[in-house]
């Protein structure tokens, strides 16, 4: 869960940013929203409550708790997660902006790769791709 404090003037835009997105972007390698609330307090605060997915550790727990000695089969499925869930967040008009060691979860069993970390991300319009003829 992660715990946003937000001033009097309201949500900040990074964490609507986030919420949209993750709202509306679903794949197996992008980090679940599975619910958001918000608390409103007597100081004319407000909590936002973001609930996601349990995970498990980011790349950089990863990379130490192995000494950084990945098998090149791990490496290369990694690599493929991390390619299909960005194809799928360029796919929908989505820039990440900030992908790191911080931002890529890896699972529990350690075999899946998830993103997470969209408060930077931005939208785009995907170019239109058209058949090249030689």
């Amino acid at each position: 869960m992660k715990r946003n404090m937000i001033q009097s003037e309201g949500i900040t835009s990074d964490s609507l940013r986030e919420i949209s997105i993750l709202k509306h972007l679903h794949h197996s390698c992008i980090v679940k929203l599975l619910d958001y609330e918000h608390e409103e307090k007597e100081s004319h605060s407000v909590i936002l409550y973001s609930i996601f997915e349990f995970v498990g550790e980011d790349l950089n727990k990863c990379l130490e708790a192995t000494k950084g000695q990945l098998k090149p089969h791990v490496i290369q499925s990694y690599a493929s997660q991390l390619v299909r869930g960005i194809a799928h967040c360029h796919k929908n008009g989505i820039m990440h902006r900030e992908l790191n060691p911080f931002t890529i979860l890896i699972t529990k069993n350690r075999r899946g790769l998830k993103i997470t970390g969209f408060q930077s991300a931005c939208s785009f319009v995907p170019p239109q791709c058209s058949p090249q003829t030689y």
